[in-house]
C-alpha cells in the first residue's frame, strides 16, 4: 500500500473510532438519565409518603397561592410594567450582541489562527468554541 492508501485508511478508521466513541457516549448519557430518573422517583417518594412533610407542604401551597396574588396584582402596575419591557429590551439586546460578537470571535479565529484576545482593560481571554448536540428537525 502506499502512503496516500495509508493516509486514508488512517483516516477513514480514525474517523470510525470517533464515530463509535460519540455514540457509545450518546448511549452511556441515556442510560444515566434513565438512571437519574429512577432515583429521582424513589427519593421524592419518600417525602411524599411522609405525614409530617406532607402537612408542612399544604402550609406551602397556601402561602404560595398569598404570594402569586400580591405578584400579580404588582406585575400589573404601570411602574412595573414599564420596567419589565425595558428589561426585555435590554436582554434582546444582550443576545443580540452576543450572537454578532459569537459570529466575530469565529471569524478572528479562522483568520488569525489565535484562540486568546485582550479585552480594554487588558485582560486576556480565551475563546472557546461551543458544541453540542442537538435533534434535527424534520
Amino acid at each position: 500500500m502506499d502512503d496516500n492508501a495509508q493516509k486514508a485508511t488512517g483516516a477513514a478508521e480514525d474517523f470510525l473510532n470517533l464515530d463509535s466513541l460519540i455514540k457509545r457516549y450518546l448511549s452511556d448519557i441515556d442510560t444515566l438519565k434513565k438512571q437519574i430518573r429512577e432515583k429521582r422517583d424513589i427519593f421524592q417518594g419518600g417525602f411524599e409518603n411522609d405525614a409530617d412533610y406532607h402537612e408542612a407542604e399544604e402550609k406551602v401551597r397556601e402561602v404560595s397561592t398569598k404570594k402569586k396574588e400580591a405578584k400579580e396584582r404588582i406585575m400589573k402596575l404601570p411602574a412595573t410594567v414599564a420596567v419589565q419591557d425595558e428589561l426585555k429590551d435590554l436582554r434582546d439586546r444582550l443576545k443580540h450582541a452576543q450572537g454578532m460578537l459569537s459570529g466575530y470571535l469565529q471569524k478572528f479565529v479562522r483568520e488569525t489562527g489565535a484562540t486568546t484576545i485582550e479585552d480594554l482593560n487588558g485582560n486576556v481571554l480565551q475563546i472557546v468554541p461551543n458544541f453540542k448536540l442537538v435533534k434535527k428537525q424534520e
